[in-house]
């Protein structure tokens, strides 16, 4: 409720600020989930193993979907 006590211009400011935090969080997130996915297919390209490859694709969805 101390979001009501504020004025009109102060909440703007509050509702900006809040909004720029969350912008910065989903960047990193998505720039991690983006890491990830590079290392992976690096591992994938780099893997002989016939064993390796599918496990390290389906780490790879599963991230996907716990990202999501």
């Amino acid at each position: 409720m101390a979001f009501f006590k504020y004025s009109y211009k102060e909440n703007l400011n509050l509702a900006n600020a809040f909004s720029l935090h969350r912008t910065v969080y989903v960047f990193y997130l998505y720039t991690f989930c983006i890491f990830f996915m590079q290392q992976a297919v690096k591992i994938l390209i780099f893997s002989k193993s016939r064993f390796l490859a599918p496990t390290v694709l389906t780490l790879v969805k599963s991230h996907v979907f716990v990202a999501k």
